[in-house]
């Protein structure tokens, strides 16, 4: 029988190297583990404290990356219980956890049962990937790559944003969190006259990039902007990317089918889960 290894590292380039060809499997898929690694590689200041690798023999089956409260993971769902007892033995609390659905629901399966510890479900979502943009949507206006001057009025945006999706988001990391992707120069709206959407580039990896962030405020809402603000920053990126990636809430079949329409395709299904009370 093969010997299965589980260790929390603490070395990020010891770790990148491991894990890097496993996530690259699937790399559109991959784009938030591969995303939190990489900006952990830029910004030592700022460590992941949880690094997990679960291997058989000689073969990674699973790995397990904490950013914020959340445990993002991707492997093997029948290695869940596995890593459970991992987290427990070495004292790692967690709050929630984000991948595949089957994973997500075999881990919070086997916290119910070992723990008695219910779990909520926060987000069901879709991974979207696009190769080669649909029909451009004929929608009014021009994207605009954000400045310093917008920093108050999207600052308001991303305060608005985060409440509509049950994230607290108060006003001063709302202007730090703008003023730092208008520095990386990630941020971006569509102006018709006056700015009405905006979208985000996140989580640049070797052949990718994610695009998130996607608001409209209400008064601007049916009008296509959204879409053409997608549309046009997807199509940016393509110039430097084989692929762009998205990850939508898959209760929201509006914007599913907007996505669709511009060439994005489902390549898989996320969740992302909380814990009522864990203790360790």
């Amino acid at each position: 029988m093969s010997i299965i290894a589980l260790k929390n590292h603490d070395d990020i380039e010891e770790y990148y190297s491991l894990v890097k060809s496993f996530l690259m499997k699937d790399e559109a898929e991959n784009n938030l583990p591969l995303g939190i690694l990489e900006r952990a590689r830029q910004e030592p200041s700022r460590p992941l404290d949880i690094m997990i690798s679960l291997k058989v023999g000689t073969y990674l089956k699973l790995v397990g990356i904490r950013t914020g409260r959340n445990l993002v993971l991707v492997g093997e769902k029948d290695k869940a219980t596995i890593l459970l007892d991992f987290l427990l033995k070495e004292e790692l609390r967690i709050d929630g956890v984000i991948g595949s659905s089957d994973l997500v629901r075999a881990f919070t399966q086997a916290v119910k049962e070992k723990l008695e510890i219910a779990s909520i479900v926060e987000m069901h979502q879709g991974i979207y990937k696009l190769e080669s943009l649909g029909k451009a949507p004929s929608v009014k206006g021009r994207l605009v790559r954000a400045r310093p001057a917008d920093i108050e009025l999207l600052s308001e945006w991303v305060k608005q944003f985060s409440l509509e999706i049950d994230l607290e988001f108060t006003q001063d990391p709302a202007v730090d969190f703008v003023t730092k992707s208008i520095k990386e120069e990630s941020l971006f709206f569509w102006y018709d006259q006056e700015s009405v959407s905006m979208a985000r580039t996140a989580r640049p990896s070797e052949n990718g990039i994610a695009i998130n962030l996607v608001y409209t405020p209400s008064l601007f809402r049916g009008k296509g902007y959204a879409t053409a603000c997608v549309y046009e920053l997807s199509r940016m990126m393509l110039q430097k990317y084989k692929f762009c990636t998205l990850y939508t809430d898959l209760t929201n079949k509006v914007s599913n089918h907007i996505y669709q329409k511009i060439g994005y395709k489902k390549k898989a299904e996320s969740m992302v889960a909380s814990f009522d009370n864990w203790v360790v």
